[in-house]
């Protein structure tokens, strides 16, 4: 395991890119002075270098997966990126690729959004997971920001 994530921190964020819409969903955000920050089961030293290679760093909260004892699915993480964010819970559209997200904002009190554009098997996530606001693209999510 050690060899893997020695070969993991090598190539971090080589092959990565952000999906179509984040960079505008972002700029939408800023201009909106709506605060947004990143939750992540990833450990900070692998968090960290990604974010900045994606040009994400100037989000203004990043809990890594070792920012806490706990980890998504448990609602910490997220309650703690609300708070550096200085927002309450209930206003807090969570947006997420995987169960344990949708699982995590429901148990914070959050809005669960659910990202249909990835990897996902579409059917299953809606039918299963407790999520609010299933999106088709990122910019769907400035209908709700109005």
């Amino acid at each position: 395991q050690r060899a893997l994530l020695a070969h993991y921190e090598v190539i971090n964020g080589q092959q990565c890119q952000l999906f179509d819409g984040i960079q505008e969903l972002m700029s939408c955000l800023s201009a909106k002075n709506i605060p947004w920050g990143i939750v992540t089961n990833k450990a900070a030293r692998f968090a960290r270098p990604l974010i900045q290679k994606l040009d994400l760093s100037h989000c203004q909260s990043l809990i890594s997966g070792d920012s806490l004892t706990k980890g998504k699915p448990d609602p910490a993480p997220l309650c703690l990126a609300a708070s550096q964010l200085n927002c309450i819970a209930s206003e807090v559209f969570y947006l997420g690729d995987a169960k344990r997200d949708m699982e995590s904002a429901k148990a914070a009190g959050m809005t669960s959004v659910l990202a249909l554009w990835g990897y996902l098997d579409v059917d299953h996530a809606l039918r299963e997971w407790p999520v609010d606001i299933p999106l088709h693209s990122p910019l769907s999510l400035i209908d709700y920001l109005n």
